[in-house]
């Protein structure tokens, strides 16, 4: 299917049977869509993504979509509920039939066959250009035109050198009388449409992230064409990896390599690895144990503790452990004496 084509096909046709704005901008969408996936007989998209895309709310989206289907527009096949329905798009283009028209071999035939070597003129007879232009088709005759009737000059010596002449020049070719046709036909090969102009880009996109909107495909390009495809699509499997499935992500990943002046897939790779070895250091040295700093008032204030303590230990008098002991033993024994 030719984009091209289909479109002025579609416009040409509104001119006899014309679509409200609606379901001109519906069938729009539609055909752009079906270039995206590479101008499928059949394809599915959600008409939520369709309605956002043509600017129509549900009831007048609805509308348009049953317009198109009644004027053979599209053909709309539903799947049932919570599933996308399919569309296929039917071609506008009309192709017209040209019948050859020949001259009736009637006409051809009743041209008389007048030698201008017969033709004698005086100096006051002599034809204007006018006349001479007049006789030109038929002084001309062509050699595929048999007449019905010859001269009686004409004998069999003029006919073999007129053969001879014709077999000794094979350059020379017969003219037809059929009428060229009103536009020239290419008898070679035919040239192919280009209907596919999706990018690789634009396809991974639209398989992994959802249908792109028409900004969102251009900025695609614009980037494929600034940096690279592979580094476009490179930068899409990292948003992918980061669970992050929206072209703002990757965009922004494209910026900080253009900051970094990272061209090339090679380079992305190696920063993304550099990037990932700093963040393994980091995190093996917040694991390991850190001895603690104590402040110098806190060590000031335990050793003013520790002397105050000191010398509290040494005003007071000690006890003699020996005598305590000898003194417990004596009165356990008088009350072990008493008891008995």
């Amino acid at each position: 299917m030719n984009y091209m084509k289909e479109i002025n096909a579609f416009h040409t046709q509104n001119m006899f049977d014309p679509l409200s704005g609606s379901a001109v901008a519906l069938w729009s969408v539609l055909m752009h869509v079906n270039n995206l996936c590479g101008w499928k007989k059949e394809f599915t998209v959600a008409a939520t993504q369709l309605q956002a895309m043509a600017g129509l709310k549900s009831t007048t989206f609805k509308a348009a979509r049953k317009e198109l289907q009644e004027k053979g527009r599209i053909i709309v096949t539903s799947r049932g509920a919570n599933r996308a329905a399919m569309y296929q798009m039917i071609s506008q283009q009309i192709d017209y039939v040209q019948e050859d028209i020949r001259e009736p071999e009637e006409a051809i035939h009743k041209t008389k066959f007048t030698p201008a070597s017969t033709r004698t003129y005086s100096g006051a007879d002599q034809p204007s250009n006018t006349e001479a232009r007049s006789h030109t088709p038929q002084e001309n005759i062509l050699p595929n035109s048999t007449p019905t009737s010859l001269p009686d000059f004409t004998n069999s010596h003029n006919a073999d050198r007129c053969s001879n002449h014709i077999t000794d020049h094979p350059n020379v070719h017969t003219i037809d009388h059929t009428p060229a046709p009103f536009f020239k036909q290419d008898s070679g090969k035919q040239k192919q449409d280009n209907t596919t102009t999706t990018t690789d880009a634009i396809r991974f996109y639209q398989e992994n992230f959802g249908i792109p909107s028409p900004f969102i495909m251009g900025d695609i390009l614009s980037w494929t064409k600034d940096l690279s495809e592979p580094l476009v699509l490179h930068a899409m499997k990292l948003a992918l990896e980061q669970d992050k499935a929206t072209w703002r992500y990757v965009k922004g990943i494209l910026q900080a390599w253009v900051k970094k002046n990272i061209i090339t897939v090679d380079a992305a790779i190696a920063e993304e690895q550099a990037y990932r070895n700093k963040q393994h250091a980091f995190v093996n040295t917040r694991m390991q144990p850190t001895a603690e700093v104590l402040p110098d008032w806190f060590i000031k204030q335990k050793q003013q503790e520790a002397k105050q303590k000191a010398e509290t230990s040494a005003a007071t008098p000690k006890k003699d452990s020996a005598k305590e002991q000898r003194e417990l033993e004596a009165l356990l024994a008088k009350y072990a004496g008493n008891g008995m």
